[in-house]
């Protein structure tokens, strides 16, 4: 190859290195940009990759998509019928119990006896029944052979008084409770109160408390 020729191939060459670079100038502002609007997407990879939790990073970027994609986003939310609708007035639980409400009611009875009193037993289940001529007629562990008594309401209190047969010397009970009586689910009275008790042994105390529940339905005396 004669020296002309060597010089003619080295300013080719030399032409298509100086195309190659000016062309490599021109990318270079493009490849910026994409660069730059992919770096907040790949960024919370790289942070979990450091050793941090890439939950918050993950988290903003995927709320930028969503309200980018969510044309309702940036619209206040509307109310519903249930937010303008008045609240519920509250149900009343209890009710003053009238004497049309005792006359001819049974009643069953859960007694607790007081620590340290003299009734034994533990809890036990005691019944009256409530007759329209102020009598009581007794049932459970309460009733049994001469059993008797009365039974008033007086303003708010109820009292039923169960006698026994042999008087003072056998003892006398009076359940004693609040008129105001608490409404069940089973829409059923409730009165809860104390039972004062006496016998020849013992003088008068307070030796049990009781839940009445009245059962439905009225009832006589055969």
């Amino acid at each position: 190859m004669t020296l002309g020729c060597v010089h003619a191939l080295r300013r080719l060459l030399l032409a298509l290195a100086v195309a190659d670079v000016l062309a490599l100038r021109a990318a270079l502002p493009a490849a910026r940009m994409i660069g730059a609007r992919i770096a907040p997407r790949i960024a919370p990879h790289a942070s979990g990759a450091a050793g941090g939790t890439d939950e918050t990073a993950t988290a903003s970027w995927y709320e930028e998509g969503a309200a980018a994609s969510s044309p309702t986003t940036s619209m206040p939310m509307e109310l519903s019928s249930a937010d303008t609708a008045p609240a519920e007035e509250e149900v009343e639980t209890t009710s003053m119990l009238t004497e049309d409400d005792l006359l001819n009611t049974r009643w069953k009875v859960l007694v607790t006896p007081r620590e340290g009193s003299w009734m034994l037993g533990g809890e036990q289940l005691h019944e009256f029944t409530l007759l329209a001529d102020g009598s009581v007629v007794w049932g459970e562990r309460a009733g049994g052979f001469g059993t008797g008594g009365r039974w008033t309401l007086s303003g708010e209190t109820i009292e039923v008084i169960r006698s026994t047969p042999l008087g003072i010397a056998t003892g006398r009970d009076y359940y004693m409770s609040s008129a105001r009586a608490e409404v069940s689910k089973q829409l059923q009275f409730a009165v809860r109160g104390v039972i004062r008790s006496y016998n020849a042994v013992y003088p008068v105390a307070v030796v049990a408390d009781f839940v009445a529940v009245r059962m439905p339905g009225r009832f006589v005396r055969d």
